[in-house]
């Protein structure tokens, strides 16, 4: 995930704007996230000798992403959210700091209903259904999580050679389709590193790669 507008309060403790998770530290406790907005991207390495990742607005949205395998198959595309969502995210979502709209936050971190969150009765697959605000967020985004059982579609398994190419706030914004970004893929997109490859920024934020570790991502000119 990516964090944006974080600084040192006047009490030191590290604070963001979007994908705070409420530790007072860079670092964020567990590997269970429950706050929002953020853009939340997950990757398997080498589990049972294939990797697979998936990308989920289920915690709501604060950056444009795009993840580029090296190679491809039917199990192993590009995907991302590339659409602005502050664009078309319901009023009743939108997040402001100073006036500005910094984000939008998911339906249950807004009102916490065992309905629109998939807990406690609604905690299976048969119950816990699409809303008007995760349709929303999949007519934008179709090949990412909407919600936690929104994952026929949004998984995808990728050879365990396979690099990728993480980009938030990537330049080109390309219709979000298996196909127009399957085409991206190929030798010229290969990584130097599997967890975190490159990335496009349009200000500073940090990283975190869910295993306790924090990079501050520096502004890409």
């Amino acid at each position: 995930m990516a964090r944006t507008l974080c600084s040192n309060g006047s009490t030191g403790n590290f604070l963001c704007a979007t994908g705070d998770c409420e530790s007072g530290k860079i670092e964020c406790p567990g590997r269970q996230y429950s706050w929002s907005p953020v853009t939340y991207l997950y990757f398997r390495i080498d589990i049972g000798g294939v990797s697979s990742y998936f990308i989920s607005l289920e915690y709501g949205y604060n950056l444009p992403i795009k993840v580029v395998p090296s190679q491809t198959s039917p199990t192993c595309f590009s995907s991302g959210c590339m659409v602005d969502l502050k664009e078309t995210c319901p009023e009743d979502l939108d997040l402001f700091d100073g006036g500005k709209q910094i984000g939008c936050v998911s339906a249950c971190r807004r009102y916490d209903t065992p309905e629109i969150c998939c807990s406690q009765e609604f905690k299976t697959k048969q119950k816990c259904k699409p809303t008007m605000y995760t349709r929303n967020f999949e007519r934008a985004c179709p090949f990412v999580y909407s919600y936690p059982y929104h994952d026929f579609t949004s998984t995808w398994t990728c050879p365990t050679s396979t690099d990728f190419v993480v980009t938030f706030c990537p330049s080109s914004v390309p219709n979000n389709t298996r196909i127009s970004m399957g085409l991206e893929a190929g030798p010229k997109h290969n990584s130097s590193q599997k967890r975190l490859s490159r990335f496009s920024c349009v200000n500073h934020y940090h990283c975190d790669c869910g295993n306790g570790e924090s990079k501050e991502c520096e502004k890409k000119e």
